[in-house]
């Protein structure tokens, strides 16, 4: 390969790096506002992770990190939007992780696609995390709701009953927004080659075998006989 023909990945693998160290900086800005004041135990929140997550995904390149991240900002943004509008604290520098996050994950959805099963995956760690966050989160804190409901939602009960309700509304919608992202993706996602670009590896080395030499790739064998 010439390196005229290596240019373009390479640019576009920089970007990706770059965009993936912007994430890093989104989640380093808020989390230094936290430390800052003495409440360290909001770093665990979900929403805050799910940027490097992202931010991981598009590094190393890996659609599982970065799917997870995506499916936990369309989880968190709108609770987030839904508890600073009903009189919540708001932050400066979460836009920075809610929105930028959310908008970061976009571009590496459209990069990298989603996996299936990403969704169970994220539950499991989710689950996971929700009772890590106990162990360090202050009941007036209550990150990721780990005590039990956000201030005024005091008609839901406690726990457990609240974590079967959060748990099982957290597994139906990140099995949705798999779904919903998925279909994005295979609506966007055919190569220059007429392929779908999430085509795993071992079913393009078998296409490209059985392309005749000579012949463009995706394209029909030129008919040679008269």
């Amino acid at each position: 390969m010439s390196p005229a023909d290596s240019a373009p990945g390479r640019d576009r693998s920089g970007r990706s790096v770059g965009l993936a160290f912007l994430a890093y900086s989104f989640y380093a800005a808020h989390a230094t506002y936290f430390l800052w004041v003495g409440r360290p135990e909001n770093l665990l929140w979900g929403c805050h992770l799910a940027v490097l997550g992202v931010g991981t995904g598009l590094l190393l390149r890996v659609p599982l990190f970065a799917g997870m991240g995506m499916i936990s900002l369309l989880w968190g943004v709108p609770l987030w939007l839904l508890d600073v509008f009903t009189g919540g604290e708001f932050l400066p520098t979460s836009v920075l992780t809610h929105v930028g996050g959310a908008l970061l994950g976009l571009v590496a959805l459209r990069r990298l696609g989603i996996p299936r099963g990403t969704w169970w995956v994220l539950w499991a760690t989710t689950v996971g995390l929700v009772f890590f966050s106990r162990l360090f989160s202050r009941l007036h804190e209550n990150v990721n709701l780990c005590w039990g409901p956000p201030p005024g939602w005091d008609a839901l009960p406690g726990y457990p009953t609240f974590g079967a309700l959060l748990f099982g509304g957290a597994a139906l919608t990140f099995w949705a927004c798999e779904r919903l992202l998925r279909r994005l993706v295979r609506a966007r996602a055919w190569d220059a080659r007429g392929e779908p670009a999430l085509m795993p590896a071992f079913v393009r080395s078998a296409r490209a075998g059985a392309t005749p030499a000579g012949s463009p790739r995706g394209s029909a064998p030129t008919d040679t006989t008269r």
